[in-house]
């Protein structure tokens, strides 16, 4: 009964693609076929030392000891509409796009080994109350889910910071 309830409900309203609007296909979550295979994957592989990614980090002097990347960030892209969606859309369970592709890779990896904690970096209470959620907090949550490591809210904004959204 519950599948026919299903079936019918995708018939009336279905689920369609974030990226493109079309409906999705049985399997397909969030984003068709199409959509997801034109997104600018990045290979998550090691080393995580050594990467385009860690290397800028540490020119700013961030404590980092490992670091990927899962896809470029393409201004006007579909990756720029999809971090849109999550940040400010309310389309929060789009994060799952990244983390489905991605984490089960990095713990084959060993890309989380010695990891005691998740830490989310912390949003301000003004912006989390616009937003209705922490998308950082939620990411941490899937990504606990996959590896068993625990998420710690242990950090706070204690001001508001200037968006980052012009920056280059």
């Amino acid at each position: 009964m519950n599948r026919l309830l299903e079936a019918l409900l995708s018939v009336l309203v279905p689920e369609i693609c974030i990226l493109c609007d079309t409906p999705l296909l049985e399997g397909e979550k969030h984003l068709c076929l199409n959509c997801l295979a034109g997104l600018p994957w990045v290979e998550c592989h090691a080393p995580f030392s050594d990467n385009p990614l860690t290397e800028r980090l540490l020119s700013h002097r961030a404590p980092l000891v490992r670091g990927a990347t899962m896809m470029r960030y393409e201004r006007g892209g579909h990756s720029a509409k999809l971090i849109h969606d999550i940040k400010y859309n309310s389309r929060p369970a789009a994060a799952s796009v990244f983390i489905d592709s991605c984490v089960p890779d990095l713990m084959s990896e060993g890309f989380f080994a010695g990891i005691d904690y998740i830490i989310p970096v912390p949003l301000h209470w003004t912006r989390r109350l616009r937003r209705g959620y922490s998308q950082t907090e939620y990411i941490a949550d899937l990504i606990s889910k996959y590896t068993g490591i625990p998420v710690s809210i242990s950090l706070i904004a204690p001001k508001i910071h200037s968006t980052q959204t012009r920056l280059t």
